[in-house]
């Protein structure tokens, strides 16, 4: 005898106990991806400190010549006295003193009121000392606003001779501006130390388009010359399909995600940008994470795998005694309707323990019950004969009474 209820039951158990693992593995499956998000903006945030660590260096190393150049008495004498020509031969000195062994690219001597002194600059493979015409035409706009702030300034940048990475470091007395330092590396330059030194791949491109507004002709045809192309962009230095990666790259994100061969990789984006602060180009750190993507797929496939065992063996355990307690049930049942029946054989074929739960003892007061029923029958059906019996005998002698055989054989007979 089969129960439904007990069916919805299981079914019903079954059903909330699967629900809840699959919203346990979607839960897992949102936690690892957060995860893993959370690892490629701390890789993100670790590419751009690296840029913030080449600017960190190189305001280390020009502010210990700012210093040096603002503890230099002679230099103030000469700003004090207004005579250029001396500085000029004091400043020309360090020039070559420290653009020969810290690769400094310019030394601006300023006056008071911030217009130029002296100045020294590095371009194009050359530099430019100001002896004779000693008036710059306008200063940079990095350099004009280090001026203005008195502060280091650092950029990413595009500048008439080369597309690179610039610092510019303000040269103090006490609280007065003296000068203005600067140090530039071409982006090449800077693409080398960071794989050198940090083992990171790393390109930059440059939109063509943007760049020729500011970069010298001669220096961008070297520029077009000397790295591949790809539609408007020139590709700086290298990275495994860079030519693939500018096709499916999108500049808007700050890192993306991208499978090439079998292999996965972290692309962070950083902007290079030039005076006006405007985005010329960017640069690209490629990071391989196949092995962390890899440990973080197998991690939810074994998730997945030991809740699906976990939920297995629950659904068993749940199917296997939900029947062992629908054949139970079926057994009270079963008793319950052939006693209702005055089916008495139910008793010798149903036994129950001593002990046992709430079912067993169910069944056990049904049995029970159904035997002080078919004795009470048995008891009833022999006082029934006997009073029978005693309906065809004479109360004072005992023997037979003849009426009564007499009405016994008449009917017997079917005689009235």
């Amino acid at each position: 005898m089969k129960s439904s209820s007990v069916r919805r039951f299981i079914y019903t158990v079954v059903f909330i106990v699967s629900l809840s693992f699959l919203a346990l593995s979607v839960y897992q499956i949102y936690l690892h991806n957060s995860l893993l998000d959370r690892f490629l903006q701390n890789r993100y945030m670790e590419n751009r400190d690296v840029m913030y660590l080449v600017e960190k260096l190189e305001k280390d190393m020009l502010m210990s010549v700012a210093i040096s150049i603002s503890q230099n008495k002679s230099i103030k004498e000469m700003i004090k006295e207004d005579n250029r020509d001396k500085a000029f031969f004091i400043v020309k000195s360090l020039w070559n003193k420290y653009s020969r062994e810290l690769n400094i690219s310019e030394i601006h001597i300023i006056r008071d009121d911030g217009t130029s002194f002296v100045n020294f600059v590095e371009f194009g493979g050359g530099f430019l000392g100001e002896k004779d015409r000693y008036i710059t035409t306008d200063f940079r706009k990095d350099v004009e606003k280090s001026i203005k702030t008195e502060k280091p300034v650092s950029t990413l940048f595009v500048c008439r001779y080369f597309v690179g990475f610039r610092s510019v470091y303000p040269i103090k007395d006490g609280n007065r501006l003296i000068g203005i330092l600067s140090v530039g590396k071409s982006i090449e330059s800077v693409i080398s130390d960071i794989k050198r030194t940090l083992g990171k791949n790393v390109l930059a491109v440059v939109d063509i388009n943007r760049v020729k507004r500011c970069l010298n002709p001669k220096a961008l045809k070297s520029l077009e010359e000397g790295n591949p192309k790809y539609n408007s962009y020139i590709v700086l230095g290298t990275v495994e399909h860079s030519i693939s990666l500018l096709k499916s790259i999108d500049f808007s994100e700050r890192y993306f995600v991208k499978k090439s061969e079998g292999r996965t990789y972290l692309f962070s984006i950083l902007p290079l940008r030039d005076f006006g602060s405007e985005t010329v180009g960017y640069i690209i750190f490629q990071d391989d994470i196949t092995y962390l993507k890899y440990g973080f797929m197998k991690s939810i496939v074994n998730i997945f795998f030991t809740y699906a065992v976990l939920l297995a063996g629950i659904v068993a355990s749940i199917i296997f005694f939900s029947r062992r307690f629908e054949r139970r049930l079926s057994e009270v049942e079963d008793i319950t309707d052939r006693l209702s029946k005055k089916d008495f054989s139910v008793l010798k074929e149903y036994t129950v323990g001593e002990k046992g739960d709430d079912l067993e003892r169910l069944k056990k007061q049904i049995l029970t019950m159904g035997k002080e029923l078919h004795n009470y029958i048995i008891e009833l059906n022999r006082r029934m004969l006997k009073l029978s019996e005693e309906n065809y005998k004479d109360p004072l002698l005992g023997n037979p009474e003849q009426e009564g055989f007499s009405e016994g054989w008449k009917h017997r007979d079917g005689k009235g």
